[in-house]
């Protein structure tokens, strides 16, 4: 639990410190600053919706800045830590492998950016593996409170970002048929009163029906509700992000995990590693299914994300395949870093000498996390490293006569500058637009492949970001 709260520590840091990234700016320059109308009535990937909902009342509360912007970040974070605590002490024990289980579903390097960055991906993912847990207790207690609890969980983690929608539909059928089966494999206590008469003890499972009212009807029902009205206003090349092949979507998770493995061993964990954990999962969980009386808490745990992760591959086949919608990549895929996790865990776990034989690997595999882990910028927007220091060396030309300070330059750098001229009350600066760079302004921000624009325009480097190579020049 310590170093779970050294997790979060440095992901408050993160939030506080780091500077706004592109797609940040963006989602407070659309819907955040805008009237509550917007966030009902429009539609755009950057939207995520009830992330979007939660961010715009933390910056009307506090002010707009990065950590205002980022705080339901930070808090569905803190509840993803908690939750997985929470789960693998459930399965796992409070051992060694408590330890070492926990570390490894929370210190990947990409899951952790989406725990501070103000995106919906780990908010999704929070809520998913809440749902999992109430499911999970759910088995242990069977009230109806847990229903409602695990229906809502998963309702808020679509709400989030739509990209959960495939793995929470799946988990949800999962948990109907484990319901099912749970009704059917009651074994009733039947007792004879004095009067002589049977008195049978009543099934303390829901139906189907019950438990599509008490489950199912929350889920579908709040997730409706807050994702709806924008949503319907959605286009179909709207849904552009992610990858054209499943094996390009599979290197980018691992690639963005182990970014400083070679592309030989991303390509065999993509394509050799993974599919087997899959098939394995699937093959042991078909298993405990069919004896379902007899399957432990584990065990049940392992049908219910593999059925989610089954049920999330077929549905992005099918879209792709009759919709023309690209593959999971990166972000639009962050759920599977997760479940494949615990999936592995899960399987190792059940046989307790392969677990034995995988400590090392796996304590390897977390010192290869920590040594990757950066506080200094989001893997998805390394660009955006130093926007903060540029804007400050702006700040730091601030006009004497009464004029406007022109800013041109990289249209991925927009968001970010126009996010600190107004979180930084910077008046005398107009609002920089995107387009192409054009001669006249008194300042450039300029990505690195964007730098022949230093001798098209006649311009001078004020600074340039050592990682980044962002440049702010001047004519």
């Amino acid at each position: 639990m310590a170093l779970l709260g050294l997790i979060f520590a440095a992901s408050v840091y993160r939030a506080a410190t780091q500077s706004i990234t592109h797609d940040e700016a963006l989602t407070y320059e659309l819907f955040v600053a805008p009237p509550w109308t917007v966030v009902f009535n429009a539609y755009d990937p950057n939207h995520h919706v009830l992330h979007t909902i939660l961010s715009k009342i933390t910056v009307g509360l506090l002010g707009v800045s990065p950590l205002s912007l980022r705080l339901p970040s930070l808090l569905s974070g803190l509840l993803y830590l908690y939750v997985v605590f929470r789960i693998c002490e459930r399965l796992f024990g409070t051992g060694w492998y408590l330890l070492l289980s926990a570390l490894l579903l929370t210190l990947n390097p990409y899951l952790l950016d989406y725990q501070s960055a103000a995106r919906g991906y780990g908010m999704a993912v929070a809520f998913f593996l809440l749902a999992l847990w109430e499911m999970l207790e759910w088995f242990q207690e069977p009230h109806n409170r847990r229903l409602i609890r695990a229906g809502t969980a998963l309702a808020l983690s679509v709400a989030a970002n739509l990209v959960l929608a495939p793995p929470a539909a799946g988990l949800a059928l999962m948990f109907l048929l484990a319901i099912w089966k749970q009704r059917r494999a009651f074994q009733p206590t039947v007792t004879v009163t004095k009067k002589g008469t049977k008195k049978e003890e009543p099934n303390p499972f829901p139906t189907l029906g019950q438990a599509l009212l008490r489950f199912v009807l929350p889920f579908a029902g709040i997730a409706f509700v807050i994702v709806f009205s924008p949503v319907s206003n959605a286009t179909g090349d709207q849904f552009y992000v992610g990858a054209a092949t499943l094996r390009a979507g599979a290197e980018s998770l691992v690639r963005n995990s182990l970014p400083l493995a070679p592309e030989w061993l991303i390509a065999t964990l993509a394509l050799g590693v993974l599919p087997a954990l899959i098939i394995a999962s699937a093959i042991v969980a078909w298993r405990a299914f069919s004896r379902w009386t007899s399957a432990n808490l584990l065990e049940r745990s392992l049908i219910l994300t593999t059925g989610a992760m089954l049920v999330a591959f077929l549905g992005v086949v099918a879209a792709h395949l009759a919709l023309n919608v690209p593959y999971p990549e990166s972000r639009t895929g962050i759920y599977w870093i997760p479940l494949l996790t615990f999936s592995g865990l899960a399987l190792a776990k059940m046989w307790e000498r392969v677990s034995i034989l995988l400590a090392v690997p796996m304590a390897a595999t977390i010192a290869v996390y920590a040594a990757e882990f950066r506080v200094s910028y989001y893997t998805d927007w390394p660009y955006n490293q130093d926007s903060k220091t540029i804007a400050n060396l702006i700040r730091e030309h601030q006009p004497a006569a009464n004029r406007k300070i022109l800013v041109e330059g990289s249209w991925q750098l927009e968001p970010s500058v126009n996010f600190y001229r107004v979180s930084d009350h910077l008046d005398w600066m107009a609002e920089m637009e995107r387009g192409t760079p054009k001669p006249g302004a008194d300042f450039y921000v300029l990505l690195k492949q964007d730098s022949h624009y230093l001798s098209d325009l006649h311009l001078k480097v004020l600074y340039q970001g050592k990682q980044s190579e962002t440049i702010l020049a001047q004519p």
